[in-house]
């Protein structure tokens, strides 16, 4: 009984981390309209749809950016280190840790190495209990540690790992 318990938690974790692999490198069609660069020199720059929104999140850092397909489904940009001080690595086990003793179940947490657009660093991402999926990437780039999250239902992280493959610490 045991054993089959370790292998469904196994299963469980390979089927995170592939949806994680799919979200990043698989894009869903549609919406071709226009975009525009979303950001702020301080946290970098993505291409979103233009009918997507800047969201406002209270309990976000003043120095995040967020912008949202609606009111679930969300990027936050924000820089969590500046002029060397950290790693992606560091960070990455930092919000591990964090989520290990908020109760969330190893078995739901999922980290790697992830390149985006170039830029190398950590994801660490959350499967919670009801399906809704956070996706934290840590990315190492002039000095500065960037954080870089998509969060929200399942179907719709493909359209926002398409967004977060565009970013860049410049407009």
């Amino acid at each position: 009984k045991e054993k089959e318990g370790f292998k469904m938690k196994s299963l469980r974790k390979i089927i995170l981390s592939l949806f994680v692999v799919m979200s990043v490198f698989t894009f869903a069609k549609g919406n071709s309209g226009s975009s525009i660069r979303f950001g702020s020199p301080r946290v970098g720059y993505i291409t979103v749809p233009t009918n997507w929104y800047e969201f406002g999140d209270p309990d976000a850092s003043p120095t995040a950016k967020q912008v949202s397909i609606d009111n679930t489904n969300i990027i936050t940009l924000d820089i969590v280190a500046t002029n060397g001080r950290g790693t992606a690595k560091r960070a990455a086990e930092v919000i591990i840790q964090k989520y290990i003793n908020l109760g969330t179940p190893e078995d739901n947490i999922f980290e790697g190495s992830v390149n985006i657009n170039g830029y190398e660093g950590e994801q660490v991402a959350i499967e919670y209990d009801d399906g809704s999926v956070l996706i934290m990437y840590y990315i190492e780039a002039n000095g500065n540690i960037y954080y870089i999250a998509q969060e929200g239902e399942p179907e719709y992280q493909k359209q926002l790992a398409k967004a977060i493959k565009t970013w860049s610490p410049r407009r």
